[in-house]
């Protein structure tokens, strides 16, 4: 991984530990087309991995989908 992407993984660590910010759905939005950052990505606290470009309605529809299965594993 190179030194530029540690932070946002630290950022995204942060918000995983602290009970009020863990339910905020964390989507990694990137130019970067690689199944390996997004495996990565995955694995260190996304919850999702859209690469550019996206529409609004990805979006919308990604971030509801994060939801979603939030309630669900809540229940």
């Amino acid at each position: 991984m190179t030194p530029s992407y540690e932070g946002i993984f630290v950022v995204i660590e942060q918000l995983q530990r602290n009970p009020i910010t863990q339910v905020i759905p964390k989507v990694a939005i990137t130019a970067i087309d690689s199944h390996r950052m997004q495996s990565i990505a995955l694995t260190n606290g996304f919850n999702d991995y859209l690469v550019k470009p996206i529409t609004r309605s990805d979006f919308l529809m990604t971030v509801s989908q994060c939801i979603d299965l939030r309630e669900v594993v809540h229940c």
